[in-house]
């Protein structure tokens, strides 16, 4: 139908393919770019939430005495399997402690972790990242998905590198913000 190929978000496209059916693509041969879309979010929300809970080395600090990570022992720890400690990253973010992340769990940390606004009735997000995080696809999010996550980590940050190497500064707050 031509209202799967374009959601209905389209004027012109679903006027070009009512006006040449021949010209839209066989059943299958399409891809769904919103479902596309959201899964390439939903890894990067995943990978930000397991950024943000990597475990810190209780020597590591910036050595302002705030006890944040230097960059540069950060950025070893994501991309060592040694130093990944899954079961502490299961801790931080399994609230109820059963040893199965749920999607509220996962809703939790985007709002907790990452900083997003989620609305609390809205959990197709959580879903997504969900279904990212069970890697073995089992149909829960449990420590052994933790860690084959892990042993994926250098690879994955291995491609990322030249990203990595200029991490985001903190934003400063600004003055008329403190007045609001």
């Amino acid at each position: 139908k031509i209202g799967d190929l374009t959601n209905g978000q389209s004027e012109p496209l679903t006027t070009y393919f009512t006006d040449h059916p021949e010209k839209f693509p066989p059943k299958g041969a399409y891809v769904n770019v919103y479902a596309e879309l959201m899964g390439f979010f939903a890894r990067n929300l995943w990978r930000k939430i397991w950024e943000e809970i990597t475990p810190s080395p209780d020597d590591a600090s910036d050595g302002d005495g705030g006890g944040d990570l230097d960059f540069a022992v950060k950025l070893e720890i994501l991309c060592s399997v040694e130093d990944c400690q899954p079961e502490k990253r299961m801790a931080a973010l399994n609230k109820n402690g059963d040893g199965e992340l749920t999607i509220g769990e996962i809703h939790d940390a985007l709002r907790s972790v990452v900083g997003l606004s989620v609305d609390e009735n809205e959990k197709s997000l959580a879903e997504f990242v969900f279904s990212f995080a069970d890697t073995d696809n089992d149909g829960k999010v449990t420590l052994n998905d933790f860690e084959i996550f892990c042993s994926e980590m250098p690879a994955l940050y291995e491609n990322q590198k030249w990203r990595l190497s200029y991490p985001k500064q903190k934003r400063a707050v600004s003055a008329v913000s403190k007045v609001m």
